[in-house]
């Protein structure tokens, strides 16, 4: 026995908080005595990437800020370890051996430390096949109604494999979009969908079996009205060919005998009363 649902994110709002990568000073009383890390992860490319960091040596004052990057206050002449973890789809080139030792030796001092990721052969969406074929599997779509190819992006790639892996560890690898959980910080589009079997291992989906179910919505879209058939869903679809975006990324992510996929695109399309192109 299969089944397969689909989820569509049909509207993105935008909101935006000054300073969101620019931390408060955590620290209670006098700064003086505190220069700023900064940590950020990379492809080979120079794209942001998405890592988990474990740091030691240093007294709780620190603050996430947005894709690849933490930034934290630090004592002068204290020494921090930090160690990158690994990432789905990439393995980790700079630093050797993903640790790196440093302090900074004067007060307001900004050290940075950067990780380089290259992409390896796992089983992640963003390896370099898949990524071929989530590519390729759209741009059939988009030449339906003659809209730009996308191109694929690493770091949408990694954004997707990211939430494809919290739906995994947290959600039983059931649908729940970024935005419904306040976790769109990047202001993509998304379309996500999830096969179960009852077989265990479930096999999982291609990347082109994946879009092909989001893009024979088609059926249910009637483009002169600008809607879908009562009770279905067409907004997969119109994400899929929306004229104005033109990068993807996505990941997978499994739990026993079911799959989740996420697709992640930029600019965000399915604007309430917009036709998709």
């Amino acid at each position: 026995m299969k089944k397969t649902f689909l989820l569509s994110l049909p509207l993105i709002l935008f909101f935006f908080l000054a300073g969101f990568l620019f931390p408060c000073n955590p620290a209670s009383g006098s700064s003086e005595n505190k220069g700023l890390l900064a940590v950020i992860a990379v492809d080979t490319s120079g794209n942001r990437l998405n890592a988990p960091f474990t740091f030691s040596g240093f007294s709780n004052q620190y603050e996430t800020g947005g894709t690849g990057q933490t930034l934290l206050y630090i004592t002068v002449n204290a020494t921090y370890t930090i160690k990158f973890g690994s990432i789905s789809g990439y393995a980790i080139v700079q630093p050797p051996k993903g640790t790196k030792r440093i302090k900074v030796t004067q007060a307001g001092q900004k050290v940075t430390v950067k990780a380089v990721y290259k992409k390896s052969g796992g089983s992640g969406g963003g390896t370099s096949s898949a990524a071929t074929e989530w590519t390729s599997a759209h741009n059939k779509w988009r030449d339906t109604v003659k809209t730009s190819h996308l191109t694929w992006s690493t770091e949408l790639a990694g954004y997707a494999q990211e939430w494809a892996d919290y739906l995994k560890k947290s959600n039983n690898c059931y649908m729940e979009h970024r935005g419904n959980l306040g976790q769109n910080y990047k202001n993509t589009g998304e379309n996500l969908a999830w096969n179960w079997s009852s077989a265990n291992p479930a096999a999982a989906y291609t990347p082109t079996q994946v879009v092909n179910l989001w893009g024979n919505e088609v059926k249910d879209y009637t483009y002169s009205s600008n809607s879908c058939k009562s009770g279905a869903q067409c907004g997969h679809y119109t994400q899929v060919i929306w004229s104005s975006t033109t990068q993807i990324g996505c990941g997978k992510a499994t739990c026993g005998n079911s799959w989740i996929y996420v697709c992640e695109y930029y600019p965000p399309g399915n604007y309430v009363g917009r036709k998709p192109y």
